[in-house]
């Protein structure tokens, strides 16, 4: 069988360090074929990223040149993007870059995305649950609310598919649970909550309000913001480090200055990080094999593993004060 280039970038970041740990461990096993290259903006990222089974390439996404470069010479062709996925011109390098391959091997384009583009903070007009095996990019055409990540998902689709690329986007609702990779070993929501927590002391969420066939919804349950709230509190409490195990609004909504100044976002990222309404329902995954591993208790559970270590870097333990949150009542995935 002949070898399959694959390169991955985003590799000391939370999400794409624990996909490459996944796959230098199952190599062996199920990815003999596949050789791994990792993109890295330095000598010190490159020596990890060898030592986690792949061959360096030291560059950045922002020079086009470059990146033509690597992905031409090394005969890339398939790119797993986990890197600032709502950056269109990025992404727009490595496809066009992808497209220059001389290969007969059948080329492919994955990228990671969060899943807020169906929820109602972005203009997405829908309130049921949106399967993946619906046609959710022609929706995205359709959907009267212009939003950047809806955008760069169509561009995705349409470059990839003139150019003969098979594309995937993998949205992601909300990642938890310490990681594996050389770099970032924790995600940002569930963490952004247990540092306004360790500032603020006490729990607080705001109140309601043609198949293209590459959208995959990386989903396993129901979990609300305001659960996930209650949970951080009552292991914080737990711990010693918030005055009450219970969550109650935030104080001042609906403006989220405040929520934002804890969570250290602007108020209008509240919504899109630390809430929304987002309803996924995962189907295409099982098409091809996906099971969920975990269900919603295995979820909550995470979040006791997720402090310490928070607690150990010192992020922003020091302040005596409450856990804050952004909820909108209802459900959410994970």
């Amino acid at each position: 069988m002949a070898t399959v280039n694959v390169l991955f970038d985003g590799v000391s970041g939370y999400m794409g360090g624990t996909v490459l740990y996944k796959f230098k461990n199952e190599q062996s096993t199920r990815y003999q074929s596949v050789k791994l290259f990792a993109l890295v903006r330095d000598a010190n990222k490159a020596e990890k990223a060898e030592h986690y089974g792949a061959t360096p390439l030291i560059g950045s996404l922002d020079d086009e040149e470059a990146i033509y470069q690597m992905i031409t010479s090394n005969n890339i062709t398939t790119i797993l993007h986990m890197a600032d996925t709502t950056n269109w011109v990025r992404q727009s390098y490595l496809i066009k870059a992808l497209a220059a391959v001389k290969s007969d091997v059948q080329k492919h384009y994955v990228s990671v995305a969060g899943a807020d583009s169906f929820g109602p903070a972005t203009g997405w007009p829908r309130k049921d649950a949106v399967s993946d095996l619906e046609d959710c990019y022609q929706q995205e055409v359709d959907c009267a609310v212009s939003y950047e990540r809806r955008t760069v998902d169509m561009n995705i689709h349409n470059t990839a598919e003139a150019a003969g690329i098979k594309s995937y986007i993998v949205f992601a609702p909300c990642v938890y649970g310490l990681g594996s990779g050389f770099g970032h070993v924790t995600s940002i929501q569930v963490p952004g909550l247990i540092r306004a927590a360790a500032k603020d002391r006490a729990a607080h969420y705001t109140l309601p309000g043609t198949d293209a066939g590459g959208y995959y919804f990386a989903e396993s349950g129901f979990a609300s913001w305001q659960q996930m709230t209650q949970t951080v509190a009552k292991f914080m409490y737990k711990r010693g480090l918030v005055d009450s195990a219970e969550a109650t609004p935030w104080p001042g909504l609906p403006d989220k200055s405040i929520a934002a100044q804890s969570l250290n976002c602007t108020p209008g990222y509240v919504s899109h990080i630390f809430g929304g309404l987002v309803r996924l329902n995962a189907q295409r995954g099982a098409t091809i094999g996906w099971k969920p591993k975990y269900d919603e208790s295995y979820f909550f559970e995470q979040f006791d593993n997720e402090i310490d270590p928070l607690q150990e870097k010192n992020f922003a333990f020091e302040a005596k004060k409450i856990l804050k949150h952004d909820e909108i009542h209802g459900e959410g995935k994970h």
